[in-house]
C-alpha cells in the first residue's frame, strides 16, 4: 500500500490518530481495514480500534516516542495480501415489515425519498454492502453501499427497535443488535442473532464482510 495518505494525531498519552481520509467511501473503509488487519498484530500495539476513517491506537515500546513520518513508513510497507484476512460474503434473512406496523417506519420512509416500497426492496436486495465499521452497540455493522436514492437524513424524533432491526441512516445502513433508542428508518427484522455473548466469535459480522439481503416473507 505506497503512498498512503494519512494525518498522525496524539489523543492521549497512549493513543494515537490515524486518519485516511474525511469522507465515508468504500476505497477510505478498504484502506482503514487493511491498515487495521496488520497493524493489531503489531508487538507495540495494544489496542486497535477502526471507524469509517481513522484507526485509534493505544501503543507501547518505541512506538510511543513515534511521529506521523514514522507511521506513514510502516504503513506504506503493507501490502493487500499482507495479513488481511479476506472478505466473507454473509446473507441475512430479512422480513420487511408492512406498512402499517407500528414498529417501523415505511410509510414515512416511501414517502421522503420518493420511492414504493416494492422498488425500494428491490434496490436494498441488489446492493451488496460492506461492513465499514462495528460499534456503538456491541457487534452492531455499519453498512457501507446504500444506493444514493435511499439516503434519508435521520429522523427528528427516536423510536424504540427491536433486537434484529435492519435500518437506514443518511447513507448508512446497519442491523441493531437490541433493543435500543434509534433515530434511524426502521424498515425490516432478522431473526438472526447480531451479537451474542455465548458465541465464538460474539459478533455475526467483522471489518470488511460483504453482506446481501435475503427478503424472507
Amino acid at each position: 500500500m505506497a503512498e498512503v495518505g494519512l494525518e498522525f494525531r496524539r489523543i492521549g498519552e497512549e493513543w494515537v490518530l490515524l486518519r485516511f481520509g474525511d469522507a465515508i467511501c468504500d476505497e477510505v473503509s478498504e484502506r482503514v481495514r487493511l491498515v487495521y488487519e496488520n497493524v493489531k498484530r503489531l508487538e507495540v500495539v495494544c489496542e486497535c480500534i477502526p471507524t469509517y476513517t481513522d484507526l485509534a491506537l493505544r501503543v507501547r515500546g518505541d512506538a510511543l516516542e513515534w511521529e506521523g513520518q514514522e507511521w506513514r513508513a510502516l504503513v506504506s510497507n503493507f501490502t493487500e495480501d499482507g495479513g488481511a484476512q479476506s472478505s466473507r460474503r454473509i446473507e441475512v434473512p430479512v422480513r420487511f415489515a408492512q406498512a402499517e406496523d407500528p414498529a417501523c417506519d415505511w410509510q414515512h420512509y416511501t414517502q421522503q425519498v420518493n420511492l414504493p416500497a416494492d422498488t425500494i426492496i428491490e434496490k436494498l436486495l441488489a446492493t451488496e454492502f460492506t461492513v465499514a465499521m462495528i460499534g456503538f452497540l456491541p457487534g452492531m455493522p455499519y453498512l457501507s453501499g446504500l444506493p444514493a436514492e435511499l439516503h434519508l437524513p435521520r429522523r427528528e424524533s427516536l423510536a424504540t427497535a427491536a433486537p434484529g432491526t435492519f435500518a437506514i441512516g443518511g447513507q448508512q445502513a446497519g442491523f441493531l443488535p437490541n433493543q435500543t433508542l434509534t433515530g434511524w428508518w426502521r424498515l425490516g427484522l432478522t431473526a438472526q442473532a447480531i451479537f451474542d455473548m455465548n458465541r465464538e466469535p460474539s459478533s455475526l459480522f467483522r471489518l470488511g464482510d460483504k453482506v446481501q439481503l435475503l427478503r424472507m416473507d
